[in-house]
């Protein structure tokens, strides 16, 4: 059973992370993530039957230290209190194990796994009829440390208030940042100074010719090759919305 479960999820994460994708592999990816979910289910049964496992004793020691501190927050006077440790079975409950399913629907709607992460999360709308463009960012794996690093410069008996405040401090600077599209120089031979927009400025994808990075060697059947510089960037999510009904973006 457990070599089974364990075939099932290297099978499962080759599929998922693979770079290109057919409907051939996707189709396979969605038969595997089946089967994860009945090997899963199987584990968990078995394993509660056969094997009782506990908390560790410093797990144990810091829940008796919460459940202290819980009380005396109640009743005034700290006291100890301990039940033992708890017995802990593998939770199937989870986040990560319930978006299995959405693998396949997200990679044909976004693309392949490895061109989008959720550390960072933003989206970006943009209305036909009235002109309206609208960035939202939204929470992502990595929002708990904007908080942390707010918190050092609140008072530390507001901090609730003192970090929304500067949250939404921060968002006003960044929308200003955006509106005013500073104009950057790079200073190239003697006293030669060529402007540039910043790249969220410039519409185009191409990079100008006189910034142009010669590419080195690559093979020919290589499905693509990245320059090593990351000056010139562009954001695909803004620049497919902006450019929406382009006919050469439809994809049949």
């Amino acid at each position: 059973m457990l070599l089974d479960l364990l075939f099932e999820l290297a099978t499962w994460h080759g599929l998922a992370k693979l770079q290109m994708h057919t409907e051939t592999t996707l189709r396979f990816l969605d038969t595997s993530t089946t089967h994860l979910g009945k090997y899963l289910r199987r584990f968990m049964s078995e394993t509660r039957k056969h094997y009782v496992t506990r908390d560790l004793p410093s797990e144990e020691a810091a829940q008796g230290r919460r459940q202290a501190r819980d009380a005396a927050k109640d009743s005034g006077t700290a006291r100890p209190v301990s039940h033992g440790p708890k017995v802990r079975y593998f939770n199937f409950q989870t986040y990560k194990l319930h978006a299995l399913r959405d693998y396949v629907a997200a990679i044909r709607r976004f693309g392949t796994t490895d061109n989008n992460s959720t550390q960072l999360v933003s989206r970006h709308f943009e209305s036909r009829e009235s002109g309206l463009v609208i960035n939202v960012s939204l929470q992502g794996e990595l929002e708990h440390r904007r908080v942390k690093r707010f918190y050092p410069r609140v008072s530390k008996a507001k901090f609730t208030s003192g970090i929304a405040k500067q949250q939404r401090r921060e968002r006003i600077l960044f929308r200003m940042s955006e509106q005013e599209l500073p104009t950057k120089s790079l200073k190239r031979g003697k006293g030669q100074v060529i402007a540039r927009h910043s790249s969220s400025a410039d519409d185009s994808p191409m990079v100008p010719f006189e910034e142009s990075e010669p590419l080195a060697y690559s093979d020919p059947n290589t499905h693509y090759h990245i320059a090593t510089s990351t000056r010139y960037f562009l954001n695909l999510p803004q620049w497919l919305s902006k450019h929406a009904g382009d006919a050469a973006l439809q994809v049949v």
